[in-house]
């Protein structure tokens, strides 16, 4: 199922290889829980005697970092998280195959009560699937229209949020967060946002379609 879906994405070769990477990741993980007897109890000659012991007791399902998308308008950024969302959850990493996408006016109100709310919010509704923060440069933008205090009391939610979900383990089902953009915008924003890159280690980048592989699509 999970090849069936990056067979369906023309180009975007190093997105596809991630995913390949984490699929059999989570293959050889379910290998070592069929090995695993109940109760975790085994005899001298089981198989999994015969590897470390460390990687003997790592039976968890990979986890998935979050995530920041560089692109023009159109390089396919929106469709392939949609894309994360389904195979993620085929792979048992996420709870859900859950896409929510939302921007500024989502996550910021007037003050900053009304927008560490809305973030909340917004948060809880993408609990075990992918939340998709499209143009999220903008909140850490100026302009006579938008204030970047209250922007900024979004980024630092999101932070705070990231940080307890580590804390326990993913037991909370946190969402996995995309931040999505233009790629000078988002460049800039995450050289200003040092404590934000540092939780967001993944980037990609979403060259422009080739005419070829507009074509194809």
């Amino acid at each position: 199922r999970v090849e069936e879906l990056l067979s369906s994405i023309i180009g975007l070769d190093h997105i596809k290889s991630q995913l390949r990477g984490l699929r059999r990741t989570a293959e050889i993980c379910d290998l070592k829980e069929s090995l695993i007897p109940p109760g975790g109890a085994r005899g001298r000659t089981h198989p999994l005697n015969m590897i470390p012991p460390a990687l003997a007791e790592d039976t968890g399902r990979p986890r998935a970092d979050h995530m920041v998308f560089m692109g023009n308008p159109g390089s396919g950024k929106t469709a392939v998280a949609r894309l994360l969302a389904k195979a993620y959850h085929e792979l048992g990493i996420l709870r859900k195959p859950k896409f929510l996408e939302v921007e500024r006016m989502d996550l910021v109100g007037r003050d900053k009560s009304t927008t560490v709310m809305k973030t909340k919010e917004v948060i809880d509704e993408a609990r075990g699937g992918i939340l998709f923060i499209d143009e999220a440069y903008t909140l850490g933008i100026a302009t006579k229209r938008n204030k970047v205090d209250t922007g900024c009391d979004s980024i630092n939610e999101i932070m705070r949020s990231i940080d307890e979900s580590l804390k326990k383990r993913g037991e909370d089902n946190f969402p996995l967060v995309i931040l999505a953009g233009f790629p000078v915008e988002m460049n800039t924003f995450m050289v200003f946002n040092g404590d934000l890159r540092k939780r967001f280690p993944l980037t990609f980048e979403f060259p422009d379609y080739s005419c070829v592989e507009l074509s194809q699509i």
